[in-house]
């Protein structure tokens, strides 16, 4: 160990996100196995969203240019961002409309929407990692804006003002 190194290394790497929400879905349950109580689900779901938009924070400077874009973070970005957004929809059952949340009443009035919206988010983010895939910068950046369009438009329709 160097002198200046810290005696704890941070945690990190493509697991981490994944196991800090297995983590907590283990303390508290699945949808498809033990029922999640509303105030779980929504605690869920909100570090699912809250651990999404750290990482895909990360892939705006690249895409803007500020920092060099490089294939392999990216890649363990978008890959933490799709399985994070592939679970977090299992965090909306039934009456978690109430409580400290920011969903609004109309995911559950118009489920098919929300659906909609989720796959269009899927969509993109496939876009996405083709695009790190492929080491293409161009088509990176582009894929970064409509994944965030995606985002965007899923909050303004779905998120509680």
């Amino acid at each position: 160990m160097r002198p200046n190194e810290p005696r704890h290394r941070r945690a990190s790497g493509p697991g981490l996100a994944l196991a800090v929400v297995a983590a907590l879905v283990a303390a508290f349950g699945t949808v498809q196995g033990e029922p999640l109580t509303v105030d779980d689900a929504i605690k869920l779901r909100r570090a699912a969203f809250a651990l999404q938009g750290q990482y895909f924070g990360q892939l705006k400077p690249m895409a803007a240019g500020a920092v060099a874009f490089d294939t392999r973070r990216a890649d363990a970005l978008v890959t933490r961002v799709t399985a994070l957004s592939q679970m977090a929809a299992e965090f909306f059952p039934a009456g978690s409309d109430q409580g400290n949340t920011k969903a609004s009443a109309a995911i559950w009035q118009r489920p098919d929407d929300f659906a909609q919206r989720e796959r269009a988010l899927q969509t993109e983010l496939a876009a996405l990692a083709r695009s790190v895939q492929a080491s293409d910068e161009n088509a990176f950046k582009s894929a970064v804006a409509t994944t965030s369009a995606a985002c965007k438009a899923c909050h303004e329709d779905f998120r509680a003002r």
